[in-house]
């Protein structure tokens, strides 16, 4: 009986705490805040212009559409379809945000390097 009670609650608290997040990254506006202040970041480190059509973020991932890398002092120019980084979250949390440590895997798919 308690068996038959149990699993639809359960269930039920899974999709409400989905649901959840999902709602509050909407409404906080979240993705975007998130994509200007990684375009602004990575811009800086690499020393050029990134720039990206979107930057989708979840907590095992982040996936970056029509990315466009051209550096200050190269004649080359990188555009990139689609990137994924996946990431490992408690790692990530762990080493206190280092994107280096928590990082697993990243995909590139179709770059295309243009010489200037």
């Amino acid at each position: 009986m308690k068996s038959r009670i149990l699993l639809p609650l359960l269930l039920l608290i899974i999709i409400i705490i989905i649901g959840g997040y999902f709602a509050v990254t909407q409404f906080l506006q979240v993705n975007q805040k998130a994509r200007l202040y990684f375009l602004d970041k990575t811009s800086e480190y690499l020393g050029g212009d990134f720039d990206a059509a979107s930057v989708f973020i979840l907590p095992w991932s982040i996936s970056i559409k029509n990315a466009r890398l051209s550096m200050k002092d190269a004649t080359v120019r990188i555009t990139i379809k689609r990137i994924r980084i996946k990431i490992n979250l408690i790692e990530f949390i762990k080493n206190r945000f280092k994107p280096i440590y928590g990082t697993e895997q990243i995909y590139f798919d179709r770059p295309e390097f243009v010489v200037i």
